[in-house]
């Protein structure tokens, strides 16, 4: 899921920094700029989740190397963070991509 979410922030990302002149005038550019905050914050999420993930696989073979049975693992503290700025970041930038169409019309 956080891939999917990282797609569609880096999507959207992409569409309105290239059609930004094109969407609306300079009234409401404060807001589209704060969506673009927002997934920029899910895309960097995406990355410290990824990382995470990635860290606790060597965890895993660590602790299995070392004691084979059974291994208690704890994940990351930054891989939490990663996840709320995943998901806030991305709610973050749709609401204010929604609000910045809803102004422009």
């Amino acid at each position: 899921m956080a891939d999917r979410l990282a797609t569609l922030a880096s999507g959207a990302l992409a569409l309105t920094v290239t059609f930004r002149s094109d969407l609306a005038g300079q009234a409401h550019l404060l807001i589209l700029k704060l969506s673009w905050i927002g997934f920029i914050l899910t895309i960097i999420g995406f990355l410290l989740v990824f990382l995470g993930k990635i860290e606790m696989h060597k965890r895993t073979v660590l602790a299995m190397v070392a004691k084979p049975g059974i291994a208690v693992i704890r994940q990351p503290l930054w891989m939490h963070f990663g996840r709320w700025c995943l998901i806030g970041g991305f709610l973050f930038g749709m609401i204010c991509l929604a609000v910045f169409g809803w102004l422009a019309n």
